[in-house]
């Protein structure tokens, strides 16, 4: 027998309870608001009398997408993972005036208001299902429903209607607020030999259910208050860990081919299925023959990657992000390993071409995400990256599609494109940014008012999490 959870809907701002409780549920006379009272409610989710209400949440199932397999190997490969909606038909009693004229008009009221109040996620906000199993509520969004009538009981001399109400549901209950995880931090364009300074910043305490699954947890990442204003590509990632080498190498070289400049080493990769890895190189005063590629070896023997050749340019201050790796699984199983990223030069025409290599970054991330193209018209904008958000209704949304947008004053001005995945908040996982304004990578640059939120979700009911 399920426990006793506390249920209700909102929609319209108004709590509908549908767990009352038969000994103090209060029959529907046609008028007043009895619903938004769990002892008064004439709803009870249940298709017998007794008290207490049987519902109890389902968990969404995984869905999994899979490698390989059968007859060339044993056992398929996990690749991708997510969660789809729920489909769920609960019973449920509607109470009213007992022995009155119009008492099937009156349950008839109830039944019209439940269907009206459940499927309105195409006309304004979703109706939102309210469970609190424990400690704290959880929220889910109803997406449709059906309430058919039971046939057994269409004409009942007590008052007593029962229908079965077919909902679909979201996935993960979620909290009334986003968590904060950074509050408004700095964040400045250059990297520094600790792994926790200035351009990657570790997240606070990750909270919900997919915390440390392939899922993560979905963010809403804000960048305010830039240090200037202009043309802005930049780049957002949910980091394991970074690697800061400032090299501070002299390039000079009239090969047509390719040199070698020189390399930094990321070590201990191991057991990281979610995580790729990324080669980001910064040039100060390129001259405008130059070219550059990363090229990256398993522990500095077996080269496993080489970039495209990149053309620098003439801006001083060039940020190269050079692709990026995942590593063969069996290489991730138990084992340590060293990536080397070394830098090659070439002449695209035999004259001598020169720059100095600043330094380079290895970013081991979860998600990455480019910001190709935005203008900043002051440096009283911001960028909102969404893909979660505190509802109106006073609950948190996971956002599909998550989309992000430039913003002054709180009103949106436009649409930001992107490239890549969207952040999400995984255990122990830090937030990386790196920008350029015009072209340029300014190492003084910041933004000094960064927010980085998630939405913690739940499987089925919260407790105290």
């Amino acid at each position: 027998m399920g426990t006793k959870n506390t249920i209700y809907l909102i929609s319209g701002g108004v709590n509908y309870y549908l767990s009352g409780g038969a000994p103090t549920q209060t029959p529907y006379n046609g008028s007043g608001t009895p619903w938004t009272s769990e002892a008064t409610t004439p709803y009870e989710l249940s298709l017998n009398d007794a008290t207490g209400s049987i519902y109890v949440p389902q968990p969404a199932p995984v869905q999994t997408t899979y490698s390989g397999g059968p007859p060339f190997m044993n056992n398929r490969v996990p690749v991708t993972q997510s969660y789809d909606t729920i489909i769920e038909s609960v019973g449920i009693q509607l109470k009213a005036t007992d022995g009155a004229p119009n008492a099937k008009d009156n349950a008839i009221s109830l039944l019209r208001q439940l269907r009206q109040i459940l499927n309105t996620a195409l006309y304004s906000r979703p109706c939102v299902l309210v469970i609190q199993g424990g400690t704290n509520a959880g929220y889910y969004e109803v997406l449709a429903a059906d309430v058919p009538e039971n046939a057994l009981y269409l004409s009942e001399p007590d008052g007593h209607w029962r229908a079965t109400i077919t909902w679909t549901r979201t996935a993960h209950a979620t909290k009334s607020s986003l968590d904060t995880l950074l509050n408004a931090v700095t964040f400045t364009n250059i990297g520094d030999t600790s792994n926790n300074d200035k351009d990657f910043l570790q997240l606070g305490t990750i909270n919900g259910d997919l915390a440390s699954s392939g899922n993560g947890q979905p963010m809403r990442v804000t960048l305010d208050t830039p240090s200037t204003s202009g043309a802005f590509v930049g780049y957002v990632s949910v980091a394991k860990s970074r690697l800061y080498d400032a090299v501070a190498t002299a390039i000079s070289t009239t090969s047509t081919s390719g040199v070698d400049v020189t390399g930094t080493q990321l070590t201990n990769i191991s057991d990281d299925e979610a995580t790729s890895i990324r080669f980001i190189g910064r040039f100060a005063s390129p001259s405008s023959n130059l070219e550059v590629q990363a090229v990256a070896s398993i522990n500095g023997a077996q080269t496993i990657y080489s970039s495209e050749w990149f053309l620098t340019g003439t801006a001083n201050g060039t940020y190269i992000d050079f692709g990026y790796i995942k590593l063969p699984r069996n290489l991730r199983r138990g084992k340590a390993v060293t990536i080397q990223c070394t830098i090659r030069a070439r002449s695209t025409n035999g004259a001598s071409a020169t720059a100095t290599l600043s330094y380079i970054e290895i970013v081991q991330y979860y998600t990455w995400l480019k910001i190709p193209s935005i203008t900043f018209i002051s440096t009283s904008y911001q960028i909102d990256i969404v893909g979660a958000d505190s509802s109106v209704g006073g609950y948190v949304r996971e956002i599909a599609p998550e989309f992000a947008y430039l913003s002054t004053g709180g009103t949106a001005t436009a649409i930001v494109p992107t490239i890549g995945t969207f952040p999400r908040a995984y255990a122990g996982a830090g937030l990386y940014l790196a920008w350029t304004w015009a072209g340029i990578h300014t190492t003084t640059a910041t933004f000094d008012d960064v927010t980085a939120q998630s939405a913690a979700l739940y499987q089925t009911v919260r407790g105290n999490g």
